[in-house]
């Protein structure tokens, strides 16, 4: 079997997110349809911030938003594809009388702009225009007038200009001079989107804790001032403690930048974590007593990962996997290595560089014992191969194995995998109490490249 390298992380497309919400891979078609409830007994205007630690799939969450809003929205076109995939998710939702028009703002992609609002209504433009409005509908033109107003209040690039004509069909109307009129137009927007689209917008700005701080700042301050229409919802989708940290930075020591967030929010959403495995690949991991899949599981559970996170070592794990059935001399030696040692070591990798290459560079033959016996897998595998080792016999509670035991095996261990002194004494007594093992490469657990077997 050969593992291929690839990224497995896969972009939000809508593809993706239709197989992903029909399977239900994350397990948050019931957090989708909460939200949606919840929107639907809002009264606005109001804004919510739907916070998770960065790498916790908040993008793919929002997106998955906009699909099924748009699913319920019988004013959209829309195909039967879709339909079937969201099945699962709208047939729970018929108590949802009101029609949504949702709108996705990546505020990271745009925060190169001078002036965040303006940004965000040129983007909107375009979102308007592959909705397939006709442009008769008050609503283009209503866009149309938004960005001009934004355009007179800020410098953006000429290409908005080019995008209004698109949407309206007809030359920039004189601009306006200042800010009430720009949130005038926007009123009328929400007014006139109601006609035939939608009873109210939901405008979902995500990604805002990755931006500049005075990009991320201006955009909140703009947005709370300008959305304020009982037809709007606004959405902010973002790591409320790493966009707090990064406005303390802006402000200065001792400014409350937590209490500061907090105020551009009417209610905050707590998004759930979720079994980053199953998301990766859409299935649980295998229930399996393998050791190797024991101490992956465990591994797993103990380190709190973010989609994200697995993303980045899921690749090396299902190699390892493959790498335990790579035949070679059977020895207990072996069994530890790929079974206990080279999961561990992902993990060490991944956590601490400094770590990983002290044990990979022969300076602490110690320490990948210590770090291992934090695991009851790693101690309950490590404690019966040590007592066949040492007695020929299985472990049990009357076996004389001690930590110590367990530590020296660990060790030599190391000493033979990691020592750049291929003929000293250190080398010769540690083979002699845990023999030579044939069948080991000693690269794969400097490096964790693992051999391609066909």
């Amino acid at each position: 079997m050969t593992v291929k390298t690839r990224r497995i992380e896969q972009v939000p497309t809508k593809e993706v997110i239709l197989e992903s919400i029909a399977q239900n891979n994350a397990d948050r078609n019931d957090d989708l349809i909460d939200l949606i409830k919840l929107l639907d007994s809002i009264e606005g205007p109001y804004s919510l911030l739907l916070d998770a630690a960065w790498g916790d799939g908040k993008t793919f969450f929002v997106k998955s938003l906009v699909e099924v809003l748009r699913a319920l929205n019988k004013n959209n076109n829309r195909d039967p594809e879709t339909l079937s995939a969201l099945k699962g998710v709208t047939d729970k939702l018929n108590d949802v009388k009101t029609p949504y028009l949702p709108f996705y703002f990546n505020a990271w992609e745009n925060d190169f702009a001078e002036d965040p609002i303006s940004a965000l209504f040129a983007n909107l433009a375009v979102t308007f225009n592959e909705t397939g409005l006709t442009k008769e509908h008050p609503a283009r033109k209503c866009i149309a007038s938004i960005i001009d107003a934004s355009l007179s209040v800020a410098n953006l690039p000429p290409v908005a200009s080019e995008l209004t004509k698109m949407i309206a069909g007809e030359s920039l109307i004189a601009a306006y001079e200042k800010h009430l009129q720009l949130r005038e137009r926007i009123d009328e927007l929400a007014e006139k989107s109601k006609l035939e689209i939608a009873d109210k917008l939901v405008i979902i700005i995500d990604e805002l804790d990755r931006c500049r701080p005075d990009f991320a700042v201006r955009l909140l301050e703009q947005t709370k001032a300008l959305f304020q229409n009982e037809n709007i919802i606004v959405i902010i989708s973002a790591d409320s403690l790493q966009l707090a940290h990064a406005i303390g930075g802006l402000y200065g020591p001792g400014f409350d930048s937590q209490h500061f967030v907090e105020r551009f929010f009417d209610q905050r959403l707590t998004l759930p974590p979720v079994d980053v495995y199953k998301v990766a690949t859409g299935k649980p991991l295998q229930d399996t007593m393998h050791n190797y899949d024991l101490m992956t599981q465990e591994l797993l559970n103990t380190h709190n990962l973010t989609i994200r996170d697995y993303f980045r070592i899921h690749s090396k794990l299902e190699a390892g996997r493959v790498y335990c059935d790579v035949p070679d001399d059977g020895s207990l030696f072996s069994t530890v290595a790929k079974c206990l040692l080279v999961p561990t070591l992902i993990f060490i990798e991944r956590d601490d560089t400094e770590l990983f290459r002290s044990i990979t560079h022969g300076i602490d033959y110690d320490a990948l014992y210590e770090y291992g016996s934090r695991y009851t897998t790693f101690n309950n595998c490590l404690r019966q191969i040590v007592a066949l080792a040492k007695t020929g016999q299985r472990w049990t509670e009357d076996s004389e194995i001690s930590e110590e035991d367990c530590r020296q095996y660990v060790h030599d261990m190391c000493v033979w995998l990691y020592s750049s002194k291929r003929n000293s004494q250190e080398l010769f007594e540690a083979h002699s109490r845990i023999g030579s093992p044939m069948g080991i490469n000693r690269s794969v657990f400097t490096a964790l490249r693992f051999p391609k077997e066909n």
